[in-house]
């Protein structure tokens, strides 16, 4: 970390320097824990008065580094105040062009469509604060990160920005206009990236194909990308009778559905299986793209979500009955993705416990939770937690009946909050039964993950790590862990840690996927290899 001068403490406090203004510490500390939370390993932070830096050397302006910082020279920008002293045409005017270049900066691009999402340029929660900082300094005006990540274009930003300047025509602010709901689950998610892969952009659950630029040649791909990571023939007439990815996404659903507990991934081959455990409210078909990378040699099967179970140690029992009906007896290897990687941890355990070999157990990002302070309502906090993540994943408001809640055990707590989200009129009735299924089989998952104490596995233990936070949504704090073992460090001893590219909800997708097939891929072949006498 490397700070400019502070205002009132610090050893610098006090000393005079042209061209630079002391940060406040509210200012400096809240810039910490911006540039903390978007996992950034360093940053540099001064406040400089840039008119004065620019008249006194105007010669900056024309380097690329300071030409971003220092926009034009004095006289051609206006603070905020002067923004209202101009006609309301000639301010617009000069804030698009301003903000343009200065997004155009933070972005390293030299122009852009001002209709495109930023997201889809590339912004991150970084890069979002650096333009929320930029735009800060040039107008006075602090934006919203939440709009920034879920969407917002540069007229978006325009638009805020003449609002809060009080320049008339500027329109609404973008809260409202420019919303992407993201994928809420496995299937949308699996539509969503061949939609993105193809198209080009970002794909919000609810954005029409059509509207999105789409034509009849994308829509043969994305149909040939969805059969081929489904292993399943899919029409592209049936795929596009609904135009979004909600809709698309219940045909996937329907055609990837399991007969029962286990799903058969691969029945073919002679080496021993991979037994993969299901993510919190899904099921193991998330895992076809990975199993097609592995070897055709190594059978896989997957076990999905079984209910009126109350602890991951139940779970695990009933889905290790089927285990042993597919493979009596050792050496087993397991894995799983979130709270799967749970689920495939206690195996382990109990396989051993009864004397059995695991000889891998592979996790894909599961994360220990953080524990909570013990005078916290937990209860509070949980709801409010989960309010603020409806909000993110469907693009509303769901208000939650907090007194009612709290008189209720789980299932019922369930019950009555996908009751909640019925009644918000966020989730198109087509896709309805499908989608608040999944969620209410989420949130029961994630009780059972916060009860869940895991006790130290001595076995060998491939731990695949996300590389980067997951952009745009709120972030439970019990999970915000940024140690890239998140936490299993405690009770793997023989950890072996992969960082992979992209974010924990990315890391089954292309081109991340591959390098977790490829590890993987290897640590099973080697298992095949005799050991080397010392």
């Amino acid at each position: 970390m490397n700070w400019g001068t502070w205002a009132g403490v610090g050893a610098a406090a006090g000393i005079e320097v042209p061209w630079v203004r002391p940060l406040q510490p509210t200012e400096g500390l809240g810039l910490l824990a911006d540039v903390v939370s978007a996992g950034a390993s360093g940053f540099g932070a001064v406040r400089l008065n840039t008119r004065r830096l620019a008249a006194q050397f105007p010669e900056l302006t024309a380097v690329p580094f300071f030409a971003g910082v220092l926009g034009r020279p004095p006289g051609e920008s206006a603070g905020p105040g002067a923004w209202r002293d101009r006609a309301p045409a000639e301010a617009r005017e000069l804030i698009t062009r301003q903000l343009a270049e200065r997004v155009a900066s933070v972005l390293e691009l030299p122009s852009f469509a001002d209709d495109v999402p930023l997201i889809g340029l590339g912004v991150d929660s970084l890069l979002a604060v650096r333009i929320r900082n930029a735009v800060d300094h040039d107008f006075g005006v602090h934006l919203p990160l939440a709009a920034i990540l879920r969407g917002a274009s540069l007229a978006d930003l325009r638009k805020h920005l003449c609002t809060e300047l009080g320049i008339a025509g500027g329109g609404a602010r973008p809260a409202a206009a420019a919303v992407v709901v993201p994928p809420r689950d496995a299937a949308e998610r699996l539509v969503a990236t061949a939609w993105q892969e193809v198209l080009g952009v970002p794909v919000g659950v609810t954005q029409r194909f059509s509207a999105l630029g789409g034509d009849d040649r994308q829509a043969a791909r994305i149909t040939e990308l969805l059969s081929a990571r489904t292993g399943t023939v899919l029409a592209k007439d049936r795929l596009f009778a609904g135009p979004t990815v909600e809709l698309m996404a219940a045909v996937v659903r329907e055609c990837d559905r399991a007969a029962g507990p286990v799903r058969v991934l691969r029945d073919s081959g002679t080496r021993p299986p991979v037994f993969f455990f299901h993510p919190g409210g899904g099921d193991t078909g998330v895992f076809r793209q990975l199993v097609d990378l592995l070897d055709p040699d190594v059978p896989a099967y997957g076990f999905d979500r079984v209910a009126d179970t109350s602890t991951v140690e139940e779970r695990v029992e009933r889905h290790l009955a089927e285990l042993r009906r597919v493979q009596p007896g050792g050496p087993y290897r397991l894995a799983g993705w979130s709270f799967g990687g749970f689920l495939a941890f206690e195996a382990a355990h109990q396989l051993t416990a009864a004397g059995e070999d695991v000889e891998l157990l592979a996790l894909v990002d599961p994360i220990l939770p953080l524990p909570v302070a013990a005078d916290a309502d937990v209860q509070r906090l949980r709801l409010t937690r989960y309010q603020e993540f409806l909000q993110t994943a469907y693009g509303g408001e769901v208000e939650l009946p907090y007194a009612e809640l709290a008189e209720l055990d789980e299932p019922a707590q369930a019950d009555l909050l996908v009751a909640a989200l019925r009644r918000s009129g966020l989730i198109d009735p087509g896709v309805s039964t499908a989608i608040l299924a999944h969620q209410r089989a989420s949130y029961l998952d994630a009780r059972l993950l916060e009860r869940y104490e895991p006790a130290v596995y001595a076995g060998r233990t491939l731990f695949y790590s996300a590389a980067s936070p997951v952009p745009g949504g709120l972030r439970d704090p019990r999970f915000d862990r940024t140690d890239p073992a998140r936490g299993w460090d405690a009770v793997c001893p023989d950890l072996d840690l992969v960082v992979v590219p992209g974010h924990h909800l990315s890391l089954l997708d292309a081109p991340n996927v591959e390098v977790i097939a490829r590890h993987l891929d290897g640590a099973l072949a080697a298992l095949r290899k005799p050991a080397v006498a010392p």
